[in-house]
């Protein structure tokens, strides 16, 4: 097997991952295997299951490997990860996620000198069953290995959590498109947008960019909005993008309903470009009780739209409360209410172009793309 498109000196890096199904982690995948310099650095990705959305994203130049798994713990792609290796002779392997991690740790057995790179997304377990398999996972971990983060407090709970010592810890910033993820242009007709959606003039608009699941606690962000119904002359209106379990999204229209306030949830589905909503919208924010460093809030904050996350992850590592928008406590409806009224009552506070630059200086993805080219390529250059 050869890579078509490998040219002088340029290092081939492998990259594997579960699956290429769209999330954030996934996206930004693609975003740095897009970006790499290919002077230097020919990315390969392997999937562990079928073809998914997301390659089509991927640069045709940029070979997709699959090793589709017949069930869950079905070794067979380890054959596949070590023949790709192989042939390539590749030194150097990201994988995203333990799970990945482990398939490539039993197909290292011949190549022990390779150098492995663990690329972490999320922070707590879900479940107990999803802590003892990570912490199985974390006992492969060798000591050359890195584990690289995407936010300091992730590493810092991670290595506490699964006993790994913090030295063996990277954190690398997510990173947006600053060239995408930008203010609206003159053009947007914003009322007209909002009218659309049925949100009536000077009502503010709260928009949350999240998949129906569990963790995001879509139901927590409605009852904030009916706490700020009862206790604020504000009525803003609160709109869902996303897709994710059409199980739970029922659910939380039948919760806006109970609590009277179906009139003031917006619930738009996936949506193939969630710009216009920052755009529109007069605050961002995410009700998760389990998150890292969500890309959405950072695509937010690159249009200049102030923020409120729950205090998990990255959460005071990217959120200035007061600056670039407010922190509410995780599991509470009322924490988040205060934090969406802090912002919404003091507009003027909260200045869009300097939300925006800070963004633009702190998560570009050029800077993101680069971090981890010098890490993978140490020898190369970067653009």
């Amino acid at each position: 097997m050869s890579l078509e498109g490998t040219e002088g000196k340029a290092r081939p890096v492998l990259f594997i991952t579960h699956g290429m199904f769209v999330g954030g982690a996934e996206s930004m995948l693609v975003s740095l295997v897009n970006g790499f310099d290919r002077d230097t650095l020919t990315p390969v990705v392997l999937s562990l299951s079928s073809p998914g959305d997301l390659e089509r994203r991927i640069d045709p130049a940029i070979r997709i490997l699959h090793a589709p798994r017949a069930w869950k713990y079905d070794r067979s792609p380890e054959t596949r990860i070590a023949q790709a290796i192989e042939a390539e002779d590749i030194q150097t392997v990201l994988t995203l996620g333990m799970f990945s991690y482990m398939f490539l740790r039993r197909a290292l057995k011949a190549r022990p000198s390779t150098r492995v790179f663990l690329w972490l997304h999320t922070t707590r377990p879900r479940t107990v069953k999803e802590f003892l398999h990570t912490a199985a996972y974390a006992r492969l971990v060798r000591k050359g290995d890195t584990m690289v983060t995407v936010c300091e407090n992730q590493a810092r709970y991670l290595s506490k959590l699964y006993a790994i010592p913090r030295r063996k810890f990277l954190t690398i910033y997510n990173g947006v498109d600053n060239s995408r993820w930008t203010s609206a242009p003159p053009s947007f007709d914003r009322e007209q947008f909002r009218a659309d959606l049925g949100i009536p003039p000077g009502t503010p608009m709260i928009v949350q960019v999240a998949h129906f699941r569990r963790e995001k606690r879509q139901d927590d962000a409605v009852r904030a909005l009916a706490i700020v119904h009862q206790r604020s002359p504000l009525k803003p209106v609160l709109v869902f993008v996303g897709g994710g379990e059409e199980r739970l999204r029922n659910g939380v229209r039948d919760l806006a309903s109970g609590l009277g306030i179906s009139a003031s949830v917006r619930f738009c589905g996936p949506q193939a470009d969630p710009l216009p909503f920052y755009w529109a919208a007069d605050l961002f924010t995410l009700s998760s009780r389990s998150e890292s460093f969500p890309m959405t809030v950072l695509e937010a904050l690159a249009t200049g739209l102030p923020s409120v996350m729950t205090d998990l992850g990255g959460a005071r590592e990217v959120i200035e409360d007061g600056v670039n928008g407010a922190i509410a406590r995780p599991a509470d409806p009322h924490s988040l209410a205060s934090a969406w009224r802090r912002v919404l009552d003091t507009p003027a506070a909260y200045d869009r172009q300097q939300i925006r630059e800070n963004a633009r200086q702190r998560f570009s993805l050029r800077r993101c793309v680069e971090s981890y080219q010098h890490l993978l390529c140490p020898e190369g250059r970067t653009r």
